[in-house]
């Protein structure tokens, strides 16, 4: 049933890009089709009919659809060219992207997050994202919660490492100033997911009225690979999730070392599936 609404979707977020029959390699079109900003990274498409939203023709639903297709799209040119993606956005002297330890998943409770965030700086991250588990609908005592958090950390891991914090999306406006307010003293690296995707105007304003950073980039939710690369000159890392990585049927899976991950010479996003991991491949097609 999740294959089948997953092809549903994409063919879905396919119709309206119209990529049928298009150049391969010319992936960086899809988001410029027929005069429209299709699923920009963040910015409002004013038509004919004034403002359509954050996501131009294409609905808000099927954006991770569309970046799937503009992801495969940034490989098949890759690989057609025998060039990393990396390279062919201008990152060809790098050697290793810093990785950002995403602690999803880990318990908050005071002692456990003392241990976490120290062996995670032991294992040589620089940066730790932590999520704040509480919102709006906890009222201050949730509040409260996601302060001590940002107390904890700070003191187990001092100065030296960035922390990051992500709401899921899951904010308004209001707690988010509150938050951000009171938590200054501990010195945030950056707020990541606070509102909703499409709510660009809380992101302006947040960003506006608080004295650091707040993040959105996510290319499997947006895609555009070279908004992201725009993105990492500016300093962002790369997100790794700790507990449960997502490159299980992949050979020679990414592994950070000394919280680093080093680049591969390989073509495209230099993926490959490990056979001996895969019981079934089915070609999927649609009309």
């Amino acid at each position: 049933m999740v294959r089948r609404q997953f092809v549903a979707g994409l063919a879905g977020a396919l119709a309206p890009l119209r990529v049928r029959g298009k150049e391969t390699i010319a992936a960086v079109e899809l988001w410029r089709l027929d005069g429209h900003q299709v699923c920009a990274f963040y910015v409002r498409v004013k038509t004919g009919d004034g403002l359509e939203g954050i996501y131009g023709p294409v609905e808000k639903d099927a954006r991770m659809f569309a970046s799937a297709i503009d992801n495969a799209l940034w490989d098949a040119r890759g690989r057609y060219l025998k060039t990393p993606v990396y390279r062919l956005l201008g990152g060809g002297k790098r050697t290793s992207v810093e990785a950002c330890a995403s602690c999803a998943g880990y318990s908050l409770e005071p002692e456990a997050l003392r241990e976490r965030a120290a062996l995670v700086k032991r294992q040589g991250y620089r940066y730790q994202k932590w999520f704040c588990a509480w919102g709006p609908g906890d009222g201050p005592r949730g509040l409260g919660k996601n302060l001590e958090m940002a107390r904890i950390l700070r003191e187990t891991v001092g100065d030296e490492t960035a922390l990051i914090f992500d709401a899921i999306g899951g904010w308004d406006l209001a707690y988010a100033r509150e938050w951000a307010r009171r938590v200054e003293r501990y010195r945030p690296h950056s707020i990541a997911s606070a509102f909703p995707p499409g709510d660009l105007e809380s992101f302006a304003a947040l960003r506006r009225s608080i004295g650091f950073r707040v993040v959105e980039p996510d290319p499997e939710g947006y895609g555009h690979a070279a908004l992201h690369v725009a993105a990492s000159r500016l300093g962002a890392v790369v997100d790794y999730l700790l507990l449960k990585p997502h490159h299980y049927f992949e050979k020679d899976a990414p592994r950070p070392v000394e919280g680093r991950i080093a680049l591969t010479d390989r073509p495209g996003f230099g993926i490959e599936f490990d056979p001996a991991k895969v019981e079934k491949q089915t070609l999927v097609t649609w009309s």
